[in-house]
């Protein structure tokens, strides 16, 4: 939302747009944005020129408390040696979490959409598909 905002119309004063103001732009919909660091939306960037913005990306709509941690304990046996690692001066460790996820909420929903860079509002695009669409895109 803030690269569309970025290239916008000279004059919409949204150059600057930081993610404080998009989550104020959800967050008066009762909308709460959560990122995951796991979330990668680029390649691996190369000596090359910039990489593009993805045509497209995965989200995920869910009400607060859909789903739940569940926690079933570890089994950790600690550190464990032998002749052979004490003689250099080695140690194993053997750790085991037992985790799960459960759902106990309403539907969820996962939602690939479709995105185009090219900071067009959509008053000024042609929404029929004919050639005067915006021809820019990042």
């Amino acid at each position: 939302m803030a690269a569309d905002l970025a290239v916008a119309m000279p004059g919409d004063g949204t150059l600057n747009v930081g993610r404080s103001e998009i989550e104020g732009y959800l967050a008066s919909l009762n909308v709460d944005m959560v990122a995951t660091p796991d979330a990668t939306v680029f390649g691996s960037q190369g000596a090359t020129g910039l990489l593009e913005f993805p045509d497209s990306f995965k989200w995920y709509l869910f009400s607060e408390g859909t789903f739940l941690f569940l926690d079933g304990g570890t089994l950790d046996l600690g550190i464990i040696r032998d002749s052979s690692l004490v003689g250099t001066n080695d140690y194993k460790m053997f750790v085991e979490t037992f985790e799960g996820v459960a759902k106990v909420g309403i539907e969820s929903l996962a939602i690939t959409q479709t995105v185009n860079v090219n900071g067009v509002a959509a008053a000024l695009r042609d929404t029929t598909g004919g050639a005067t669409a915006a021809a820019i895109e990042l």
